[in-house]
């Protein structure tokens, strides 16, 4: 080849060279142009929401979000955006955020284009090992899923199984609060050892109700917000060790014989329809943990919270002191006098308290697979509509509803009585953006159809619960502990009521 010939041979490569990049750096950028950007739709007035880029592959605004903090990367992305939704690549899943707090509660919607089993199932899959096949079979089961709901209705719904289980546990967690010292206390530690002794017996049944399973449900309780982000195996050996333990114990025949009425029907219900046993033990064993594993924090913010403003504390424990005395846990044959249902709901501060702690501390996410396009429509003059394709994700978080100084003024700060129900109406307070009245402004406990089912029973032992250490105890902080987000540990926020990022001693003083 003479050099003439070899010349024009690199000239050709060069040019054709120069051709490849230049038509993929115009790819790459119509691409970007297109997410960067609202397209445009199906008609003028609908477009893709504003994509927010990120260069990592898969792992997109992942680590952004993370770093950020879920309500700061949404509020940040709103605001740049200029637009009630945004779009961006979490993990190689496309999601739409909704950052209008008027619109967070679009994703409760129960609308056929919304699948709300493939969440449920992916935590049962992460976070409870359930084979996937068991799972795919037990929501294939339309008398499974069916019989399943009863169950609720039949044990934890219903008012005269919720006065029932509430006795129960009221009647352990007096027993456990009079052997409270006097003297300082870890108040989370407290809490989480009460309440899990409380709960076990009633809602699961005696066996667990044990205080050598403690150590292991702490294990279970810390290890599920690192399974749920995909944390190896290598690094949640004692969360694996806890989980399975639990599901043996789930499936023992003594254990069986002597658990509780709902769980005996679960288990019935659950080897009538096919299932196998470790799968309804596995399943069994979420519906504990999501009970237990959020009343607990729920409840030591509560109680902080009150302890933390003089006023606050002065006004529950005179509502406390209005309530008919308590008698003692006697073994004589001496009948407890305790709370009974009407008397809790007496207790509008206690409510209102921790509904309020609630708003500061529960901020998972609610998310909805979309298996088909669906129009989100924000009913704005300035706003389009905006195309959500099929195959991808919507995301609400209630923080920023919850956050929004329009609709409660004074947000980051715990007012104890913001939600307190007005004694001659009956209504609940009204909250308002822009001159609409927001529905439901708290929903703590899921919406729709998916409503958490032992909402009742979580906010009645709360409030008995809070009832009691009040009426028996003059309470004091141990030390500073200010109140400042900072001290809630936001890695456990996407799965339920944060916990503390450490304990706070409180003195304990018998009135």
């Amino acid at each position: 080849m003479d050099i003439k010939s070899s010349n024009s041979t690199k000239a050709k490569a060069v040019a054709v060279t120069c051709v490849v990049v230049i038509g993929a750096t115009i790819a790459v950028l119509d691409l970007y142009k297109k997410r960067a950007t609202a397209k445009k739709t199906l008609d003028d007035d609908v477009v893709e929401p504003p994509y927010v880029s990120s260069w990592i592959p898969h792992v997109g605004s992942a680590l952004e979000m993370s770093k950020l903090g879920h309500l700061q990367f949404i509020q940040k992305y709103t605001q740049k955006c200029g637009t009630p939704i945004f779009s961006a690549n979490i993990m190689g899943r496309l999601c739409h955020f909704i950052g209008d707090p008027l619109h967070t509660q679009f994703v409760f919607k129960d609308w056929p284009q919304f699948d709300t089993q493939s969440i449920a199932m992916d935590f049962l899959q992460k976070a409870m090992g359930c084979d996937k096949k068991e799972i795919d079979k037990a929501h294939a089961s339309p008398g499974w899923i069916k019989q399943s709901k009863e169950s609720f209705r039949n044990h934890i719904l219903a008012t005269q199984s919720i006065q029932e289980t509430v006795q129960k546990a009221q009647s352990i967690l007096l027993y456990l609060v009079d052997q409270i010292s006097d003297g300082e206390h870890a108040l989370f530690q407290l809490v989480k050892e009460n309440i899990f002794l409380a709960s076990v017996e009633p809602f699961v049944g005696k066996d667990m109700a044990d205080t050598d399973y403690l150590a292991a449900f702490r294990d279970l309780d810390r290890g599920i917000p690192l399974a749920m982000a995909n944390a190896p195996n290598v690094t949640q050996q004692k969360f694996i060790a806890a989980r399975e333990m639990f599901v043996q114990l789930l499936q023992r025949e003594s254990f069986q014989e002597n658990c509780s009425p709902f769980m005996k029907e679960r288990i019935r219900i659950g080897s009538q329809h096919g299932i196998q046993q470790e799968t309804i033990a596995r399943i069994n064993l979420s519906l504990f943990w999501a009970s237990v594993g959020n009343s607990a924090p729920a409840i030591f913010w509560t109680i902080l919270f009150v302890l933390q403003d003089p006023i606050a504390y002065e006004q529950i424990q005179k509502e406390v002191d209005s309530l008919p005395p308590l008698s003692q846990n006697t073994n004589d044959g001496d009948e407890e006098s305790l709370y009974s249902l009407e008397n809790l709901d007496k207790c509008v501060l206690i409510d209102s308290a921790f509904k309020e702690t609630l708003r500061l501390r529960a901020w998972p996410f609610a998310v909805k697979n979309l298996v088909d396009n669906v129009i989100f429509d924000p009913k704005q003059s300035d706003s389009p509509k905006f195309l959500l394709k099929s195959g991808t994700r919507i995301v609400g978080n209630q923080a920023v509803t919850y956050m929004d100084p329009d609709i409660f003024p004074n947000p980051q700060t715990f007012q104890y009585d913001r939600f307190v129900v007005n004694q001659e109406t009956g209504q609940p307070p009204s909250f308002s953006k822009n001159g609409k009245t927001i529905a439901e402004p708290l929903r703590v406990f899921g919406g729709g159809k998916r409503l958490c089912p032992g909402r009742k029973f979580v906010a009645c032992e709360t409030k008995a619960y809070i009832a009691v250490l009040f009426r028996k105890f003059h309470m004091e902080i141990v030390g500073k502990h200010t109140f400042a987000m900072a001290e809630a540990d936001k890695r456990t926020a996407n799965v339920g009521v944060m916990h503390p990022v450490e304990d706070v001693m409180i003195k304990f003083t018998r009135r």
